[in-house]
C-alpha cells in the first residue's frame, strides 16, 4: 500500500537529529549512519521500499558488528532511525505482520525494543485494525522496571490505553492503568472518562468491531424516521396479510380451481418458509405485500373489492 502509512513517523528530522551527532570514531557506527542516509533517500524520495530496508538491514548489521559501539548512545539512536525506517519500509510493502519478527532480529525480546519504535507499532497495528496484535508486547514492554524510568513513559502507557486495549474492550485492564498514580497524575480523570464513554458504546459494536448507524447527537436515523424500525415494519405487513387473507376467505369458494392453488401456495410459504423473527424475511415480505395486491386487483372484480389500506 504505497504511502498509507506515511504518516506514522517523520524521517527527514529523524535523520537530521542522528547527521548532528559530531564525529563518530566507531567504524561500524559510520556506516550504520550512511546507511540510514541511503535508505531515508530510498524510502521518501524513490520510494524504493526493498532498497531502503535492505539498507537498513545492512546498517543495523554494521552496528551489530561493531563491538565498540555497544552501548554508545549514539549507535543505539542510529538503530533506532533504522529500524523507524525499516518498519516505514515494511509497512508499505503491505508486510506489517514481519515487523515483530524482524525487530527482534535486531533487540532480542520486546522489553528491549525502544518506545520510540513501540509507540510507531502502536499506531501501525492501530492503523490496519489489528491491536490485538499488540497486547502481549506493550504488556511485556510496560511491566519491564528499566522501561519505568523512561522519558515519555506515561505517552507511550495512554497511547497503548486508547489504541490497544479500549478497542479490544479490555475495560478493567485500561483502568488498572489510568488509576496508576505513579504513571499518571493529572490525566486520570480524562483517561478514566474516555474509559467510561467507550465502554457505554460498546455494546452498540456489531461482530465484526463496526459501530452501529447512529448518529452522535443521539437523534432516530432519517431511515428510521421514514420507514420506522424493522419490528413495526413487519408488525405493519403482517396487519395488512391478515386484512387481505381474512376478506378474501370469504370468496375463496367461488373461485375457479387455478385461484384456490394459488392461496394455498402463499399460504404455504408464509407458513412453512418465512421466519418473522429473521431479518431475512423482512424484504421477503415486502414483496409477497406487492405480489397479493397484484393478484388481488387481478382476480377480484373492483366493485366487489373489500376495503383494503393501501
Amino acid at each position: 500500500m504505497k504511502g498509507s502509512y506515511s504518516s506514522l513517523v517523520g524521517l527527514k528530522g529523524s535523520v537530521a537529529s542522528e547527521t548532528s551527532l559530531g564525529p563518530l570514531r566507531m567504524p561500524g557506527t559510520r556506516l550504520a549512519l550512511s546507511q540510514l542516509e541511503e535508505a531515508s533517500d530510498l524510502l521518501v524520495v524513490h520510494r524504493d521500499f526493498a532498497s531502503a530496508l535492505e539498507a537498513c538491514e545492512k546498517g543495523c548489521q554494521a552496528i551489530s558488528s561493531d563491538p565498540a559501539g555497544q552501548g554508545d548512545y549514539r549507535c543505539e539512536d542510529v538503530k533506532t532511525s533504522l529500524c523507524i525506517v525499516g518498519v516505514q519500509a515494511l509497512a508499505e510493502m503491505n508486510r506489517w505482520r514481519e515487523v515483530f519478527s524482524w525487530l527482534l532480529q535486531y533487540y532480542e525480546v520486546p522489553e528491549k525494543i525502544p518506545m520510540k519504535l513501540l509507540e510507531m507499532c502502536i499506531l501501525l497495528y492501530s492503523k490496519v485494525e489489528e491491536p490485538a496484535a499488540m497486547l502481549d508486547v506493550g504488556n511485556a514492554w510496560l511491566r519491564h522496571g528499566a522501561n519505568r524510568s523512561l522519558v515519555g513513559y506515561s505517552e507511550a502507557v495512554k497511547l497503548f490505553l486508547l489504541q490497544v486495549l479500549l478497542p479490544l474492550g479490555l475495560f478493567e485492564e485500561a483502568e488498572e492503568l489510568a488509576l496508576d498514580s505513579e504513571v499518571f497524575s493529572e490525566k486520570q480523570e480524562v483517561l478514566l472518562e474516555a474509559i467510561s464513554e467507550r465502554k457505554q458504546t460498546w455494546g452498540d459494536h456489531d461482530p465484526m468491531g463496526k459501530t452501529k448507524v447512529a448518529n452522535e447527537d443521539g437523534q432516530v436515523p432519517e431511515k428510521e424516521k421514514h420507514f420506522g424500525s424493522a419490528p413495526q415494519r413487519l408488525k405493519t405487513l403482517l396487519n395488512f396479510l391478515y386484512r387481505v387473507l381474512g376478506s378474501a376467505g370469504s370468496c375463496i369458494l367461488s373461485l375457479p380451481l387455478k385461484r384456490i392453488v394459488l392461496a394455498a401456495l402463499i399460504l404455504g410459504l408464509l407458513i412453512l418458509r418465512v421466519d418473522p423473527a429473521g431479518s431475512l424475511s423482512h424484504p421477503f415480505l415486502s414483496s409477497l405485500v406487492w405480489m397479493l395486491r397484484q393478484v388481488w386487483e387481478t382476480i377480484s372484480p373492483v366493485n366487489s373489492r373489500p376495503g383494503i389500506c393501501r
